[in-house]
């Protein structure tokens, strides 16, 4: 087993050890992260979620604004200066070019070092966005929140904000043409693909789906009660799932802490990993 990084509500980031049970290394509030002008445009102005890596660093999003870390003994180094802006997601490092979610304009962000870019998911091509939302959700409507790299595509979900089913798609790297594959669960979060079938999380129902990419068959499995726990955050290593399982603040008023799912694929075991003193996971990312 290894560690992996997760941001929360309270912390730039942690570490949590899966072979000791145990967090290992908690990282502060780092100011440059508190995103002060966002204030009262409908998030926290300090809400670090999503996490790239690369050999030498790990990049942590909140807002408009990326933060890069020492892998070795997790300092902040500086800002990464690209366009962004409120809500951002997950984002994804591939060699020299940066992925971003950016939920609230509809769109991923595609960062190389001489030219920007920014592909709509809204209307499925190259999109020069014009506009810069005021709140969070003004123009916020299939709310991308999830990249993944795998061979030579980028696959992706549309969340849908929960009032039709979740989209799951990709698009080529070099032609940068998206396509849906799938139309499947509600208010979904996270893709990981193992041995060509791709996981992702149906939070509002509270499943686990796995999708057959060669046929699109889907199964189902139910983990939690979405009442209670909002399902977010999903990686693979050594054959098994982690998943993060974060409190329902809207109707879970009694639970103190989210915890972590370690779902094994080959024995389909659960263990469950207490987070104690954290509520709300945003994302998690096996450490490299």
């Amino acid at each position: 087993m290894s560690q992996i990084i997760i941001t929360t509500d309270i912390n730039d980031f942690i570490i949590y050890d899966l072979n000791s049970e145990a967090t290992i290394h908690r990282q502060g509030i780092t100011a440059e992260l508190d995103c002060k002008q966002l204030k009262d445009s409908g998030r926290p102005t300090f809400r670090p979620f999503g996490i790239a890596q690369d050999e030498d660093s790990i990049y942590i999003a909140s807002n408009n604004r990326i933060g890069k870390f020492n892998k070795s003994n997790y300092e902040f180094d500086k800002l990464i200066k690209v366009p962004l802006w409120i809500n951002t997601h997950q984002i994804l490092k591939d060699g020299d070019t940066l992925y971003t979610c950016n939920s609230a304009i509809d769109t991923v962000g595609i960062y190389k070092p001489d030219q920007h870019q920014q592909l709509s998911l809204n209307y499925m091509k190259i999109y020069d966005q014009q506009f810069s939302p005021a709140y969070a959700n003004q123009l916020d409507t299939r709310h991308i929140n999830t990249i993944y790299n795998h061979n030579d595509d980028i696959y992706f979900v549309r969340h849908n904000r929960g009032i039709v089913a979740s989209d799951i798609g990709l698009f080529d790297k070099r032609t940068l043409t998206p396509q849906i594959l799938i139309s499947v669960g509600k208010a979904c979060h996270g893709i990981t693909i193992v041995e060509n079938v791709l996981y992702t999380l149906s939070t509002e129902t509270g499943e686990l789906i796995a999708i057959e990419l060669s046929t699109l068959n889907v199964q189902k499995v139910k983990l939690v009660d979405p009442d209670s726990t909002f399902l977010r955050g999903l990686d693979f290593v050594d054959g098994n799932l982690v998943i993060g399982c974060s409190i329902n603040y809207k109707k879970n008023t009694k639970a103190k802490s989210c915890f972590l799912l370690v779902v094994n694929l080959n024995t389909s075991g659960c263990k469950k990993l207490e987070l104690p003193g954290i509520k709300f996971i945003n994302d998690l990312q096996i450490l490299s």
